[in-house]
């Protein structure tokens, strides 16, 4: 059974699909265009926050650490949900709901939608392994984590989302595929993230008394892990919700399915700032980085101001240059003949002059 069918019936037209031969039609009113600006802005920070971990990861040589093949392999699969996800769902915002558009189209972007949400997802769940490796075995971490099997580790990641999102094309039986999108792509991953941030805790509480640190470490490190899996929790369970809904036929508000969608695509606005904001060495790369900037276009700036300056200069010596040439050509001899001299000698006024002339 065709699972996009199913899914678009059964969500109380969340998500309809129109037909193709139909004009296209953008609809103007408040709501929609509230909601695509929202959409628009996402798109605009999800893509700057994780250009700018790229670039940072880039310039600074002490930022190419393993754990940051990580997030660099986070920040690029965030750049393709905000670069090809989004801006479909912002044209759909725009048209009611309603995919106005030809079915291939709308595979491609279900396709895209579930390769790059899977290999975020995937991408945060490589992260809290890495780190809780680093935490439990900090002497054995170099040796077991080398930097080859981190590239092999991210390979797997990219390819366990292709796979999922490959697979809607398979002969599958409705709700089958509604079941086992949601299991793989964030119930599985999520056990995972908790069982690895949950041994994190339980260390770094363990060392934390060893060296006689007080009880508001255990608190700061709590902390922390709360927002990372809270974040996580927060921005994705609602879209699933929605899919097991579907897979159950209980019909969705398209209200929760707008803000289910935000919330998902919210996420790639938030991961650079839980995952490189929080970390000190990013923070003083960041600085770094805008400092770069910043000097730059000052240096631009100065240039061109010089620019500017010299070329009035060359400009105001030509001036200078034609008009003394032009005086001594024109001013030597007035047409009836007489010295410009003469001409002053008599008395003659320079209006006249230049009438005559």
């Amino acid at each position: 059974m065709d699972n996009e069918t199913s899914l678009n019936d059964n969500t109380s037209h969340a998500l309809t699909s129109g037909s193709t031969n139909q004009a296209i039609h953008i609809s103007t009113n408040d709501m929609n265009i509230v909601a695509a600006v929202f959409v628009a802005l996402q798109i605009v920070v999800a893509l700057s926050g994780n250009f700018i971990v790229i670039a940072s990861f880039c310039t600074f040589r002490d930022l190419r650490t393993k754990c940051n093949f990580f997030i660099i392999s986070l920040a690029i699969s965030d750049v393709l949900v905000a670069s090809i996800a989004m801006p479909f769902w912002l044209l759909v915002q725009l048209s009611n709901n309603v995919w106005i558009y030809s079915k291939e189209l709308k595979a491609f972007w279900d396709c895209m939608d579930i390769l790059c949400g899977t290999a975020s997802i995937m991408n945060l769940t490589a992260v809290s392994f890495d780190r809780q490796l680093a935490i439990t075995s900090p002497f054995a971490y170099p040796k077991i984590l080398t930097t080859r099997r981190v590239l092999v580790v991210i390979g797997f990641v990219w390819l366990y989302a292709a796979t999922i999102s490959s697979s809607r094309f398979l002969d599958w039986q409705f709700p089958n595929y509604l079941w086992f999108v949601p299991t793989v792509s964030f119930f599985l991953p999520l056990l995972i993230m908790l069982v690895m941030y949950t041994r994190i805790y339980l260390v770094a509480r363990y060392h934390a008394r060893r060296i006689g640190r007080n009880y508001a470490t255990d608190i700061k490190a709590a902390k922390t892990i709360a927002v990372v899996i809270g974040g996580f929790v927060i921005c994705w369970l609602p879209f699933f919700v929605v899919v097991l809904s579907v897979a159950n036929r209980t019909p969705t508000h398209v209200t929760f399915f707008n803000v289910a969608k935000w919330l998902e695509y919210l996420n790639s606005c938030l991961n650079p700032v839980i995952y490189t904001c929080s970390n000190r060495t990013y923070r003083s790369a960041f600085k770094k980085l805008f400092r770069r900037c910043r000097e730059k276009i000052r240096r631009e700036d100065s240039d061109a101001l010089a620019g500017v300056s010299t070329w009035k200069t060359v400009a105001e010596t030509h001036a200078i240059t034609h008009r003394e040439a032009s005086s001594d050509q024109s001013g030597l001899i007035t047409p009836n003949g007489k010295a410009i001299e003469d001409s002053i000698n008599e008395n003659v006024p320079l209006k006249d002059k230049h009438c005559e002339i």
